[in-house]
């Protein structure tokens, strides 16, 4: 779960996942999430569900052996692993199926894409919680390229940390690519990232001139972006060695084996360049909600996920998001 979820958000997962352990820290970033867990789990069980103990994990852990642990054997098929939560554009969250296969798929798209291997150097400054952050630790774990850890972005502190520590793909998004961009001017003196191949965009819109600023001003190939949701991770992807003109006005090009559609209101499949909602098929595709209700409005008869989001395609497969269908408040 997301650590800004609260009370509400919380609450409802833990009623409709039925968790045995909720795991919390005590406190982070000035809020009390042991005592939110404490609360949370004891209005479930007054509700009649099944019991949630609470594990409060801080910076000291104790230590046990791993030969202990149980052999790994794998399950037949493919089992869901993961319930990963999003608000979406209803009120409650929307728990999304997925698999470890699911997850792998996206993961591998990227690695493909963008060329990465154990020279490359990663950072999360995102909540590690979020699709993104497991999806990139799926990345790395087959890249064998490395993670660089921050608990909280810092303005000042956080971009020296990743130039010092070898950062290759800077990542976070297009809200804090900018906030790098931001960074560089502020200390002209000095290139912050003297390993940077390139920034990594998407989870907003991205002005078209943010991939030249970039590439002129904090180096590499400038953004190549990544476009999906919570139910699609890594479904289009651009690559460090498309034109520039594809890199600052679209996402890039289906990856990981993902299908992609445009489709009108009236349900026709769109030419290429015609607007309409983005809609994807493949492997890296949730298998449906926890509540399975939700299933018959998010897929269309021939197993598409329907995005929400409003797009075009043009001839060379590359895609370019313009809207939504329906309007939603993006916090930060």
């Amino acid at each position: 779960m997301l650590p800004i979820y609260r009370e509400r958000e919380v609450g409802f997962i833990v009623r409709q996942a039925r968790p045995r352990w909720l795991v919390v820290p005590s406190a982070f970033r000035g809020f009390d999430h042991a005592g939110l867990a404490a609360r949370v789990c004891a209005e479930a069980a007054r509700a009649g569900g099944p019991p949630c103990q609470v594990l409060v994990c801080d910076r000291a852990l104790p230590e046990a052996d791993p030969a202990a642990l149980p052999a790994f054997v794998p399950a037949p098929g493919e089992p869901v692993r993961w319930i990963f939560y999003t608000s979406g554009t209803t009120a409650d969250p929307k728990g999304a199926l997925h698999s470890d296969e699911t997850i792998a798929a996206g993961s591998r798209g990227v690695v493909e894409r963008f060329e990465l291997g154990p020279d490359d150097r990663y950072p999360m400054v995102f909540p590690f919680t979020h699709i993104g952050g497991i999806g990139m630790l799926f990345v790395q774990l087959m890249a064998g390229s490395g993670a660089i850890l921050v608990e909280a972005y810092d303005e000042e502190k956080t971009p020296p940390f990743l130039g010092a520590h070898g950062v290759t793909l800077a990542s976070g998004g297009t809200p804090l690519v900018m906030r790098y961009l931001q960074y560089q001017r502020r200390h002209p003196e000095r290139r912050v990232f003297p390993a940077l191949r390139a920034a990594m965009g998407g989870a907003a819109p991205k002005p078209p001139q943010l991939h030249a600023e970039v590439k002129r001003e904090l180096g590499g190939a400038g953004v190549v972006s990544v476009y999906g949701l919570t139910e699609a991770p890594f479904v289009v992807l651009s690559s460090p060695r498309d034109p520039d003109e594809k890199l600052a006005r679209t996402e890039g090009r289906a990856a990981g084996g993902a299908e992609l559609r445009v489709v009108d209101a009236s349900g026709r499949v769109c030419a290429a360049g015609e607007e309409g909602e983005i809609r994807a098929r493949g492997p890296q595709i949730c298998r449906g909600y926890l509540d399975s209700k939700l299933d018959s409005e998010a897929f269309d008869a021939e197993g598409f996920f329907r995005t929400g989001d409003l797009g075009c395609i043009d001839a060379g497969g590359f895609v370019t998001v313009t809207g939504r269908l329906k309007e939603i408040i993006i916090r930060n």
